[in-house]
């Protein structure tokens, strides 16, 4: 009963103060939207279990790899052949109830309407998976069937798909009669059979699958050679395998009896002339089982400290609101003193006195909450388009649901308990008959709830130091990272995109055809050269080769994969990437390599590596090339790490699918992709040429995605905590002011000046900001050793950047304190006298 009173009550002051609830509110809503919004994305990527039929039984073989094909004479720990997933689906040592299998990544297909063989295609996420996939996760059919056993038939024999119902609603516009209906993919038609179940999206959950297609349509989706038949020695490792634990076992009796069964699945592949050696080494293979409830994520590992700094960011950011907050209800509480102690005379105990004050915070706790999530609302797809730069991260399922909410409550609860409370208590102390002697909001307040908003301040300026000293190192390595010295001047040269196979061209036609392509693409005006290449610098997906040297012994277990590009005759000039030594190799040498100086220096130490032989396990046959050229250093991968070893083979000698076609041009990119794809369809009409285009200087706003977030993002935070502390001082000052009128004008009065009336509020002011910058200096330090993996070129801590952003709120505080500095000088003693 008191306490719907007391609450009905606070609720009549908001109409009567407008003004304090509003801005109270609304500082605690920028720390609660904040914290709730970057939530929401830790929740989608680290937290939430996949919507399926129990998911913590699930389990992925490995660490769950996506986006990792290879080919080896040798099992591999994290990714599968398909041999290997018969084989386990056929006798699983009793470890699983159930086993399926999808590759490690996605096939970006095409598709088109009902199946007319004219329509325009359009791109979609197409993942093959065994029959086994949808029963093992329990997933249910939204309209139709969904794949089963009886898919996995004879390779070719089934051209059927699930699609998933995003898909459905938004691509098909929702058709009544999707299923059974046929779309073609990759130019070949299939039919709809089901439509899955609305939450379900695929089992990455940083990635949105459109369609699901059986595994034994392999060739048809992917254009290329089968993967589905074992051949020896060498295999293609591309497959996850998920399976579910028997309920009776645990996860680690499950690992042991695992790879026992795998040690038989791998001697059986070797066969029976493998060697005592080679049986050591297949027994040194063990592969982990790592529980799957929460999905394969591709970018889980890349972005679970920098979303936990966010968070922390965050975190600061809302003890800077809520100590503002805090100091607001010491000033409201401060100014409530005559009407407590006339309660206190009256016999009202302190919990009495204490209540109508909590009601009050509880009520601008409730409206900052309901604020936040506003403000969360909006900020959650923001914080979705700055993570899309980072692969995968762009299609995280973030929103606002009930673990969100839960914290936005949480929050606003933690928040009344800590900055509530202390000042009611406060002013429940202070509620003295002096204050019915003083009167009015005059009254000279309490030493604790002075020293109380004096340690708030304090602290507000010292968490805004700590976040702006932070974002200060974040944009030193955006900065350093930007500056990096890429190896080439082609930034600007442009990549456009073609996909012969949606094309329906046959392997054997593609150099003749890419010759005809690059020949009229170099007569166009304003290109200078154009090339055909495997992937431009920084683009995020390389190949990676086995070689041998000749004349170098590798190591005992070193590892002898290289970085391998391919490259038409002209990618050195398209991308100005220099030679050092040699040449490039003419159009017509097959066998001709360049490599980069990082294999040079790494497998012929002060030797020249020219006409030295490499060997590549591409398959049973090893093919050999000689070095004619060694160029510089490209960032081919990263910005952050040293360049790793490349070799550049001839594109003439590559009989498959090259995709992207480099062109450099005095022309503006949007004009040369735009030529070059009608020069594109000139030679090849039924070529599909993607819209988009890249360029290696758009790769690198791309590599430096995580950073530019980093600093955006931490820097905002910044800003908001640095205007907070600013409030807050503001704040501190100008209660200062009043509450000490009555001395101000006995100073004057005995003949002080204005300028020392306003250095003793500017002394007020410099005492929270003093000790609140050592603190936040300290903080500082202590913030970027724990962020200092995520720094490049910056050093944890940096006097430079700390100074800075210690000047940053001393130049703010003394905005702040200037203000109530200035009405205090012009205070009139008679009037201060009077009305004191």
């Amino acid at each position: 009963m008191f306490l719907l009173r007391d609450l009905s009550v606070a609720l009549r002051a908001v109409g009567k103060n407008p003004g304090f609830f509003a801005v109270a509110s609304l500082t605690l809503a920028l720390g609660i939207g904040a914290n709730t919004a970057v939530f929401s994305l830790v929740e989608a990527l680290m937290l939430r279990s996949l919507p399926v039929a129990r998911p913590g039984e699930l389990a992925v073989l490995g660490p769950g790899t996506v986006g990792v094909f290879s080919r080896s004479d040798r099992p591999q720990p994290a990714v599968f052949s398909y041999s290997q997933y018969e084989a386990l689906s056929r006798d699983s040592k009793g470890v699983f109830s159930a086993v399926a299998a999808a590759p490690t990544f996605d096939t970006r297909a095409y598709w088109g309407d009902r199946g007319e063989a004219g329509a325009e295609l359009r791109r979609a996420s197409c993942q093959l998976v065994t029959g086994s996939y949808f029963p093992l996760l329990g997933i249910r059919p939204f309209r139709g069937r969904l794949l089963d056993s009886s898919d996995d038939g004879s390779q070719g024999a089934n051209p059927v798909a699930v699609v998933s119902y995003q898909f459905w609603a938004t691509r098909l516009g929702s058709a009544p009669d999707a299923v059974g209906s046929t779309i073609r993919i990759q130019n070949a038609p299939f039919t709809i059979v089901g439509i899955a179940e609305r939450p379900f999206r695929g089992h990455t959950v940083d990635f949105r699958t459109d369609i699901w297609v059986p595994m034994s349509m392999q060739r048809s989706v992917t254009l290329g050679p089968s993967r589905l038949e074992p051949t020896r020695p060498y295999e293609t490792y591309w497959l996850n395998i998920l399976g579910r634990v028997r309920p009776e076992m645990s996860f680690e009796q499950a690992e042991t009896a695992l790879n026992a069964r795998l040690q038989e699945v791998f001697l059986e592949h070797a066969g029976d002339g493998i060697t005592d050696e080679g049986r050591s080494d297949l027994a040194k293979i063990r592969v982990q089982l790592t529980p799957m409830g929460r999905g394969i994520s591709r970018v889980r590992n890349t972005a679970t400290r920098p979303l936990a700094l966010l968070w922390g960011a965050t975190g600061l950011l809302l003890l800077v609101a809520c100590a503002n907050l805090g100091s607001l209800l010491l000033a409201r509480a401060a100014g409530r003193q005559h009407e407590l102690g006339v309660r206190q005379a009256l016999g009202a105990g302190r919990g009495n006195l204490m209540r109508p004050l909590l009601a009050e915070a509880a009520v601008v706790a409730g409206m900052g909450m309901v604020a936040g999530c506003a403000l969360a609302y909006w900020l959650v797809p923001l914080l979705r388009g700055w993570l899309a730069g980072i692969r995968g991260a762009g299609s995280l399922d973030a929103r606002l649901a009930g673990p969100e909410f839960a914290v936005a409550a949480a929050t606003g609860g933690l928040a009344v308990l800590l900055f509530g409370v202390a000042p009611a208590a406060l002013a429940a102390r202070d509620a003295v008959s002096a204050g019915l002697r003083a009167g009015g909001p005059a009254a000279t307040a309490g030493r604790g709830s002075v020293r109380a908003r004096s340690v708030l301040v304090g602290g507000q300026c010292g968490l805004a130091v700590v976040l702006l000293a932070t974002a200060g190192l974040f944009l030193r390595t955006l900065s350093e990272l930007r500056a990096s010295d890429l190896g080439l001047a082609g930034i600007h040269a442009v990549g456009v995109r073609v996909d012969p196979r949606a094309g329906g061209f046959a392997p054997e036609t593609q150099p003749s055809m890419r010759a005809r392509i690059v020949e009229r693409a170099q007569g166009l005006p304003g290109v200078e050269s154009a090339a055909f290449t495997s992937s431009l610098p920084l683009r995020g997906n390389f190949g990676m080769s086995t070689v041998s040297v000749s004349g170098y012994t590798p190591a005992e277990n070193e590892e002898m994969s290289v970085i391998e590009v391919w490259a038409g005759p002209a990618y050195f000039e398209t991308l100005g990437i220099h030679i050092l030594q040699g040449r490039a190799p003419e159009p017509r040498e097959l066998d001709a390599l360049v490599v980069n100086r990082a294999f040079a220096e790494r497998f012929y130490q002060d030797a020249s590596a020219l006409g030295g032989v490499i060997g590549h396990h591409g398959g049973a046959i090893e093919r050999k090339g000689r070095i004619v050229g060694v160029a510089a250093n490209v960032r081919q991968v990263s910005l952050r790490d040293a360049p790793p070893p490349i070799i550049y083979r001839p594109a003439a000698g590559y009989e498959g699918f090259l995709q992207t076609l480099a062109v450099r041009s005095s022309a503006a990119p949007e004009r040369t992709a735009a030529a070059v794809r009608e020069a594109v369809k000139g030679i090849a009409p039924a070529m599909p040429v993607a819209r988009e285009f890249d360029t290696v200087a758009l790769h690198l706003e791309r590599a430096v995605a995580l950073e530019r977030m980093l600093a955006r993002l931490v820097g905002a935070f910044a800003a908001v905590a640095a205007l907070l502390a600013s409030l807050g001082l503001f704040g501190l000052c100008s209660y200062t002011v009043r509450t000490r009128t009555r001395e101000i004008g006995v100073r004057l009065a005995l003949g002080s000046t204005g300028g020392r009336v306003r250095a003793l509020v500017f002394r007020q002011a410099a005492i929270p900001l003093g000790y609140g910058a050592v603190a936040g200096i300290a903080g500082a330090g202590a913030v970027g050793q724990v962020v200092s993996g995520l720094l490049h070129g910056a050093e944890p801590f940096e006097w430079e950047v700390s100074a800075l952003a210690v000047l940053v709120i001393a130049a703010c505080s003394v905005i702040a304190a200037g203000v109530p500095a200035l009405r205090a000088g012009r205070i009139q003693p008679a009037e201060a006298l009077r009305h004191a």
